[in-house]
């Protein structure tokens, strides 16, 4: 179905000039915009999925609001793979290639993610795409990756483009995105840009009727105002303005926000020209509180000064923001204190701003708190901390409360109700308990065992992004536990955990390489992944590198540094590396024969399981 809206003739344009008009700042005229065109797709009525009631609702609503604020616009309902190529082709080559102009790509709709090589792909879904469980080949046929848009991107020749996606795992396109700080219009805005805003992050579902769609249309109509009471609305407002909004409303909902990493495509911005505010603007919807925007717009930029790593940057905005009594703001200072990420590693300071932000009722400093008096072994404090953070909400302290509950760690054992706790958290989309809840499940606690629900659980975690989940998924298929024995798989999954820092998927890829196991044997990549997750601290890594260095795989033999090697897993006390020091004192390599010092190492290996060392300590005993 396609339905086209004529555009509204705009308002207050001298008769030489029929685009858009804004005033800078500063104060100075700009012709901004030659035309303004909007391409709205919404898919309810899917064939292979669950039908969505409200998308196709949402772009006919949104369609008209931006008619009515001059845009040339099309709408399209129940699209297909097909009829979505034709209308993106047109769409780039028809207004895209108005160099002047402003373009607004939006969809609302499924979306999924698959396994990639390294970063999971995100994915929406036509209204023909197969289901991905039941056609894994048809549907990447006929779904449109995330990073197409990427492409389209740069094919435009617009000045300015906005990609809006309401759907769910839309966040992928943003791993390749640059984000920015709030600004009021200048003269840069006239440089091109190209700009992304999704409804969640990477790994989050997306409701049907969508609260993002509401604030979106809530703003360019002003019944809720813009960051900056200017009159325009700017893509980085918005994003701000979705970022700072959807939260308090959707616990599982964190709309994301960024700019293509291209130089000549990242300096301007987005602008949408609005009416005159009605009468109201300035009470909020009933039953709705409206943003304190000032602390919000210091809270997004501190938040990307730390996703940038930009410590000292962040730990300003956050005093700033919490200084004006931002909740999330003194939590994010309790945060960087027990980090140390820009000051000093400081548990008091940090336990002074998550008191501070649970006084106002913050869930996750509450969850903070726990976790904090959990760690310092004060046991009853952390139970009731992580209780009420429960109660508030809060999903880290549902998997923190859960793992108490799992460990018997002050409080009675209880599996039932780590379960439970496990269950809530999943619900919300928390990977590591997902992940738990595979392990439950995998062993039999607290529920009947079942080989086949760990296994889903276990890819749940992992498309979730749980590391561990990655590596544990991994560690199935390479042992050939609970699935089919697939070398191809557990090397790919390995390869996500690792790159995401995960030590025991590094060692796992040097063993691979060092065995030959669904790759060509190759000694010096074995040794380059052992390296690395020895580095990481991996006692199984340590140990292995000791055996590559005494036996010259991948690099020259050298008894010292094997030596030295095993030292440090046995420190760890690794049961592979207590062995082969032992074996190295009963033998003499690089230190004095000391058959006392083999045997007590022997011994401890044996305590710890390792074979060679209890057939070893029999050897001895027969000849003595």
């Amino acid at each position: 179905m396609i339905l086209f809206l004529a555009a509204a003739v705009g308002l207050g344009q001298p008769a030489d000039f029929r685009g858009t008009r804004i005033v800078t700042s500063s104060n100075e005229v700009i012709d901004l915009y030659t035309g303004s065109y909007a391409l709205l797709i919404g898919n309810s009525a899917y064939q292979d999925w669950d039908e969505l009631r409200w998308p196709a609702e949402d772009v006919s609503e949104l369609g008209k609001v931006l008619v009515d604020l001059g845009f040339q616009t099309k709408v399209l309902k129940d699209v297909t793979a097909d009829g979505f190529r034709t209308a993106m082709a047109d769409f780039v080559n028809t207004p895209g290639q108005e160099e002047k102009a402003q373009l607004l790509f939006y969809f609302a709709g499924h979306g999924h993610t698959l396994p990639g090589a390294t970063d999971p792909l995100g994915y929406v879904a036509m209204t023909d795409t197969p289901d991905p469980v039941r056609d894994s080949a048809g549907f990447r046929a006929r779904a449109i990756e995330m990073d197409a848009f990427l492409s389209y991107a740069r094919q435009i020749r617009a000045r300015h483009v906005l990609f809006v996606f309401d759907s769910c795992f839309s966040g992928t396109v943003l791993r390749q995105r640059s984000g920015d700080a709030a600004r009021s219009l200048g003269k840069n805005v006239i440089r091109p840009v190209r700009e992304f805003l999704t409804a969640g992050s990477a790994d989050e579902p997306v409701p049907d009727r969508s609260l993002f769609k509401t604030v979106l249309v809530d703003v360019l109509t002003r019944a809720i105002p813009e960051p900056i009471e200017d009159g325009y609305l700017t893509g980085l407002e918005l994003g701000i303005l979705m970022k700072s909004t959807i939260p308090r409303y959707s616990m599982v909902q964190n709309p994301q926000y960024g700019r293509i990493l291209d130089p000549d495509l990242d300096k301007g911005d987005f602008v949408f020209v609005l009416k005159s505010a009605p009468a109201a603007v300035a009470a909020a919807p009933k039953g709705v509180e409206l943003p304190d925007l000032q602390t919000d717009v210091l809270l997004w930029q501190a938040k990307s000064a730390y996703t940038r790593k930009d410590y000292p940057g962040a730990l300003a905005q956050f005093q700033r923001s919490a200084e004006l009594g931002n909740a999330e703001s003194m939590t994010f200072l309790g945060f960087m204190a027990y980090e140390g990420h820009g000051v000093a590693r400081d548990l008091d300071r940090a336990r002074s701003w998550f008191e501070q932000a649970s006084a106002k009722g913050n869930a996750s400093a509450m969850g903070n708190l726990g976790y904090l008096h959990s760690v310092e072994r004060d046991y009853q404090s952390a139970v009731s901390w992580l209780t009420r953070a429960v109660e508030a909400g809060d999903t880290a302290a549902m998997f923190n409360l859960g793992t108490l509950y799992f460990r018997g760690e002050g409080i009675a054992r209880d599996y039932a109700k780590a379960y439970q706790l496990f269950h809530q958290a999943a619900v919300n989309g928390d990977g590591a308990a997902m992940n738990a809840i595979a392990v439950m499940y995998a062993n039999g606690l607290g529920v009947a065992r079942d080989d086949h629900v760990a296994v889903e659980w276990h890819r749940k975690a992992a498309s979730a992004g749980d590391v561990s989940a990655m590596f544990n998924l991994g560690h199935l298929y390479y042992e050939g536990q609970l699935v089919p024995r697939d070398y191809s798989e557990a090397r790919s999954l390995f390869l996500r955990a690792a790159e995401q820092g995960n030590a025991s998927a590094m060692n796992s890829l040097g063993r691979m390489y060092r065995e030959g196991h669904g790759v060509k044997r190759d000694d010096r990549e074995a040794l380059r992944w052992f390296e690395r997750a020895a580095a990481a601290g991996n006692s199984s890594a340590m140990n292995n590198l000791g055996y590559m260095f005494e036996n010259g795989y991948g690099t020259k033999k050298d008894r010292d540094r094997a030596l030295g090697w095993y030292r440090k897993g046995a420190d760890l006390e690794n049961a592979g590396a207590l062995y082969n020091l032992g074996r190295f004192y009963e033998e003499g390599k690089s230190v004095s024969k000391d058959k006392e010092m083999a045997l007590r190492l022997y011994r401890q290996a044996a305590t710890l399981g390792d074979e060679e060392a209890v057939r070893r300590l029999r050897e001895l005993g027969k000849r003595n």
